[in-house]
C-alpha cells in the first residue's frame, strides 16, 4: 500500500501569509511522492477572515465539484489510507495537483486555535493515514510561540522555510568581498567573470545581475555584477542578463554624482548621496531603467525615503526634447513614467489598523499621517520651492478627490531649465485594500514599510504590474509590527525576486539622524501586533 511522503497541518498564519502560494510550497518536491496536507473545517472562520484563506478555499471548491477530476475516488484514497473504511467518513479528498493531496475534515467550527483542538486534529490523523516515522504529521505555523506550545506537548513542527527565509537576505543585495577577489579585479583591468568572483569568494550561491560587492582596506572599493541584457522581441522585458561580471566602479563615481543617460548632475533636487550605498541605490537601483524592481532595506534616518521620492519625482517630470535625448528617453516619450504611486500598510505604530474611512477631513487630509515622511523628504529639496507637497496630488487641469486642481502649470526647476509635472495627478496614494484587481502600467511605484506587509501582500502588489512600470520597496525588517524579522513582506520578497535579471537590492547601513537614534536602534520593545 503506497503511503503519503509528508503529511501536513498547516495552522490559518500560513495561508494568510502566503496565500495559495502555499499549496504549491507544501507539495512534494520529490518525483513520483506526493504529500498530503489536511485542511480542517474547524479553521475556516479564522481563515476566511484573511485574504489568503478565501482565496484558498474558493479554489479548493471548485476542485471539489461533483464530476470533477480532481474529486478522488473511494478506491484512489484507499491507496494512501488505512484499512478501516469508516476512516474514510466526513473526509473530501481532492488532488489538488500530481504531487499534493488536501483532505477536508469535517468538524467543528473554532474561534482560535487550542492545544486541546491541535492535539485532536492529529491525533485523528494518526489513526486515519498510513503514518511511519518518516512521514510522521507535521503541524506547519511561522509562530514561534504556536511551537514552543506543541513542541512541549511531544508534536513535529516545522516552519515553513518559504515563508522564513532568513533576515541575513536583506544584506544579499551588497556582499563582502575579500582580497584575493580585489587584486584579481585590479590585476584584470576592473573585471572578471561573475563564475570566477564566485569561485575566489568560495561562495555557494551564485552571483547575480545587479549584486554589489564590496571590500574594506584604506579606501573603501564597491563592484557591481552586470552583463548583456536581452530583452524579448517587442523589447517590453528583460528575459536574462548573459555574460555576467564583476565589475569595480570607476574612480570618477566616488565623487557621487548621479547621472540619466549622458546627463550627469550632483544633486536631484538638492539632495546628494551621503555615502557610497546611497550612491549605490540611487544610480543603480531607483535611476537605473533597467531595473524594474529594487529593494531598499535600511534603519530610521538611513536615508531610504529621501533618497526615492526625489529619484522617482525626477523620473516623472518631462524635460524638452534636447535634454530627453541626453537622458536616452526613447522618441516617443516625454518622461519615463506617467505618475508616482505610493503604498504602505495604514497602520500606526504597534501594527494597529486604522481605516482610512474612518478618519474626517477630505481623502488627502485623512492621508497626510501616512504621507509625513514623503512630505518631510520634498520640503527638504527644492522641489518645495515651487509647490507644496499636496500640490503633488492635484490633477493639473481639473478639480479631483484631491482637491481643485493646482491652479497652475506646475513647471520646475531643474538643473538644465524647466521641467514639467505630468498634467494629471503627479502623484496618487493606494490603500493595499484596493490594488487587487488592477493593472498598473506606465508608473513609479515606492512600496513604503514593506516589512509590515504580509508576504502574500506584497506578491499581490508586484502581480499588478504592468509593462514600463518600476517598483521601488522599502522596509525596515528590524521594525516589525506585524510578522518576525524572519518572516516579512520584504525579506520573503527579495529572497525569491534579487536573483530575477530586472531585480535589485541594497541594504543601507548608516543612520544621519542622531546618536539618541542610534542607540534607540539596539533596544528592543515588544509590540502584539493587535
Amino acid at each position: 500500500m503506497k503511503q503519503y511522503h509528508h503529511i501536513f497541518l498547516a495552522l490559518p498564519d500560513i495561508y494568510r501569509d502566503a496565500g495559495p502560494f502555499a499549496l504549491k510550497e507544501l507539495a512534494s518536491k520529490t518525483e513520483g511522492r506526493r504529500n498530503l496536507l489536511v485542511l480542517p473545517a474547524a479553521f475556516d472562520k479564522i481563515m476566511k477572515e484573511h485574504q489568503g484563506g478565501r482565496v484558498t478555499i474558493s479554489d479548493l471548491e471548485k476542485k471539489s465539484r461533483p464530476g470533477s477530476q480532481h474529486l478522488l475516488s473511494r478506491d484512489e484514497v484507499n491507496k494512501y489510507v488505512n484499512d478501516n473504511p469508516e476512516t474514510n467518513e466526513n473526509v473530501l479528498t481532492i488532488r489538488y495537483s500530481d504531487s499534493l493531496d488536501i483532505a477536508y475534515q469535517r468538524g467543528p467550527s473554532i474561534n482560535e486555535i487550542t492545544d486541546r483542538r491541535v492535539e485532536e486534529l492529529l491525533t485523528n490523523i494518526k489513526k486515519r493515514w498510513n503514518i511511519n516515522e518518516t512521514n510522521y504529521p507535521k503541524l506547519v505555523t511561522s509562530n514561534s510561540s504556536m511551537h514552543l506550545r506543541f513542541r512541549s506537548m511531544g508534536l513535529v513542527t516545522e516552519l515553513p522555510g518559504f515563508l522564513t527565509p532568513g533576515s541575513d537576505t536583506v544584506h544579499e543585495g551588497l556582499i563582502l568581498g575579500n582580497e584575493a577577489l580585489q587584486s584579481e579585479l585590479q590585476q584584470n583591468q576592473g573585471k572578471i567573470s561573475a563564475e570566477k568572483a564566485r569561485e575566489i569568494l568560495e561562495r555557494e550561491k551564485e552571483l547575480f545581475a545587479n549584486q554589489f560587492v564590496y571590500f574594506r582596506g584604506h579606501k573603501k572599493e564597491y563592484a557591481v555584477v552586470k552583463g548583456d541584457i536581452v530583452r524579448n522581441k517587442s523589447g517590453s522585458r528583460i528575459i536574462q542578463i548573459d555574460n555576467l561580471e564583476l565589475r569595480l566602479l570607476k574612480p570618477k563615481e566616488y565623487s557621487r554624482d548621479v547621472h540619466i543617460g549622458q546627463h550627469f548632475q550632483e544633486s536631484l533636487f538638492g539632495i546628494r548621496p551621503r555615502d557610497m550605498e546611497q550612491y549605490l541605490a540611487l544610480q543603480y537601483g531607483i535611476l537605473n531603467p533597467n531595473v524594474e524592481l529594487f529593494f531598499i532595506c535600511g534603519g530610521q534616518g538611513s536615508g531610504k525615503t529621501i533618497l526615492s521620492y526625489p529619484g522617482a519625482v525626477e523620473l516623472i517630470l518631462k524635460y524638452n526634447e534636447q535634454y530627453n535625448k541626453r537622458r536616452k528617453l526613447p522618441k516617443d516619450q516625454k518622461s519615463f513614467y506617467e505618475k508616482l504611486l505610493i503604498t504602505k500598510p495604514t497602520d500606526i505604530i504597534g501594527g494597529r489598523s486604522r481605516e482610512m474611512g474612518f478618519l474626517p477631513g477630505t481623502l488627502y487630509e485623512k492621508m497626510l499621517p501616512h504621507l509625513a515622511p514623503f512630505e518631510d523628504a520634498h520640503n527638504k529639496t527644492t522641489l518645495s520651492n515651487h509647490l507644496d507637497f499636496e500640490d503633488m496630488f492635484r490633477h493639473g487641469k481639473r478639480s479631483s478627490k484631491f482637491g481643485p486642481r493646482r491652479g497652475y502649470s506646475g513647471k520646475i526647476e531643474a538643473s538644465r531649465g524647466n521641467a514639467d509635472l505630468p498634467e494629471g495627478h503627479a502623484i496618487t496614494f493606494e490603500n493595499i485594500g484596493y490594488i487587487r484587481g488592477r493593472s498598473i502600467s506606465e508608473t513609479i511605484m515606492i512600496v513604503d514599510e514593506a516589512q509590515n506587509f504580509t508576504p502574500y501582500e506584497i506578491k499581490t502588489l508586484i502581480e499588478r504590474t504592468a509593462e514600463n512600470t518600476k517598483l521601488i520597496i522599502l522596509g525596515d525588517p528590524l521594525q516589525v509590527d506585524r510578522g518576525t524579522i524572519e518572516r516579512n513582506g520584504i525579506t520573503w520578497a527579495m529572497a525569491n525576486y534579487l536573483q530575477q535579471p530586472y531585480c535589485g537590492g541594497i541594504y543601507l547601513p548608516n543612520n544621519y539622524r542622531s546618536q539618541m537614534s542610534d542607540d534607540a536602534r539596539g533596544l528592543f520593545a515588544f509590540s502584539d501586533g493587535s
